[in-house]
C-alpha cells in the first residue's frame, strides 16, 4: 500500500485538540435549531471506490475484501446472540416459569382446601398471567429457532446479513417481549438471572 496518503481536496481532519471545540459549535447549534423548531437531519456516507483508489487508501480488491469481512463479522454477532438467547430461554427461563407455575398451583389447591371462603383470584390471575406469557415465550421461541436454522444454511454474504438483520433480530425482539413480561410476574425469588434493577444497582 502506498504511503504518500493525501485528504482529498476540500476536506479536513478534526484532530484531538480541535475536537472539543467542534463540540461545543455542534452542541449549541442544536440547542439554537430546538429553539426555533429545527431538528438534526443525518445522511447516509457513501464512500466512492474510486476516491479510495485515487488516494492510494485502499485498492478495490482490498475494500471489498473488508465489505465482506463486515458482512460475515455482522452476521456471525447476531448468529452468536440468537443461539445465546435460546439456550437462556430453554435452560434458565422456562424451568424457571415451570416452578413458578408449579408454585401458583400448589398455592391455590392449598388454599381451597382450607375450606374457607378465602378469595383466590390473586393467585388465580398470576396463574393465568403466567400461562399466556409461558405460551407467548414457546411461540416466540420456536419461530426464532426456526429462523435461526435457516439463517445458519445460509452462505456468508449480503443476503445473509440482509436476513439476520429483517428475520432473526424481529424474531428475538419478538422473543424478549413474552420474556420480560415473565420477569415481572416472577419476581426475585424466581427469576434466574439478575433483574435489570440488579445490573443497574448492584455494583454501587
Amino acid at each position: 500500500m502506498a504511503t504518500n496518503i493525501q485528504k482529498p481536496r476540500g476536506t479536513m481532519d478534526i484532530l484531538p485538540d480541535k475536537v472539543a471545540a467542534w463540540q461545543y459549535i455542534e452542541k449549541t447549534a442544536r440547542e439554537i435549531s430546538a429553539k426555533y423548531g429545527f431538528g438534526e437531519i443525518r445522511f447516509p456516507t457513501f464512500e466512492n471506490i474510486d476516491l479510495f483508489q485515487r488516494h492510494a487508501v485502499f485498492s478495490r480488491k482490498e475494500l471489498e475484501s473488508r465489505y465482506e469481512i463486515h458482512l460475515e463479522s455482522y452476521s456471525k454477532t447476531v448468529n452468536i446472540e440468537a443461539n445465546t438467547m435460546i439456550e437462556m430461554t430453554q435452560r434458565q427461563i422456562i424451568p424457571a416459569v415451570v416452578k413458578y407455575a408449579k408454585f401458583l398451583s400448589e398455592t391455590l389447591v392449598s388454599l381451597k382446601d382450607t375450606g374457607l371462603a378465602v378469595d383466590v383470584s390473586l393467585e388465580a390471575g398470576l396463574l393465568e398471567d403466567v400461562s399466556a406469557a409461558s405460551a407467548a415465550l414457546r411461540t416466540a421461541l420456536s419461530k426464532l429457532e426456526k429462523a435461526q436454522e435457516k439463517g445458519v444454511a445460509m452462505e456468508n454474504g449480503w443476503d445473509k446479513a440482509v436476513y439476520y438483520r429483517d428475520k432473526v433480530l424481529p424474531a428475538m425482539e419478538a422473543l424478549r417481549t413474552p420474556a420480560d413480561t415473565l420477569e415481572v410476574l416472577l419476581g426475585k425469588d424466581f427469576w434466574p438471572m439478575p433483574t435489570y434493577t440488579d445490573l443497574m444497582f448492584g455494583i454501587l
